[in-house]
């Protein structure tokens, strides 16, 4: 599935996507599950005001849930895992559109067609089946 709501229909999907990314990445203070959570990981909502903070899949979540509630279908939407050698692991929201899958970084407020990043794939969510995951990485 893709997103097909109004917004996609007229064409603007990376537009609204890119909007989306960059309001989140600007109101959320990148901060580690340590400092926020009192451990060293855990999945939650970083939340959107101001005031928020998370680390990167605590903005990947805020940013799929806000998706979702503007009307971007949930099983166009999943968590990736990838690598860098300057940030190591990462998690990133990847969103399917008419366009391609596209991914939302919380460190950048631009977004780039999948294959466009400079990660390395480690693991992806399957669309539509959100606990099942993908290896991505090579053997």
């Amino acid at each position: 599935s893709s997103c097909n709501g109004p917004q996609c229909r007229r064409g603007l999907a990376w537009p609204w996507l890119r909007r989306i990314n960059a309001r989140v990445n600007a109101r959320v203070h990148q901060q580690s599950d340590q400092l926020t959570a009192g451990v060293p990981e855990k999945w939650q909502r970083s939340g959107a005001g101001n005031d928020s903070a998370g680390d990167c899949e605590d903005i990947a979540i805020e940013k799929r849930l806000t998706l979702i509630a503007e009307g971007f279908p949930p099983d166009a939407l999943a968590f990736a895992v990838v690598y860098s050698r300057d940030t190591g692991l990462h998690t990133v929201l990847v969103a399917r559109t008419a366009g391609g899958d596209v991914v939302l970084d919380n460190r950048t407020p631009y977004i780039f067609g999948w294959s466009q990043v400079g990660y390395s794939w480690v693991s992806i969510q399957v669309m539509g089946d959100p606990m099942t995951w993908r290896s991505l990485a090579r053997a």
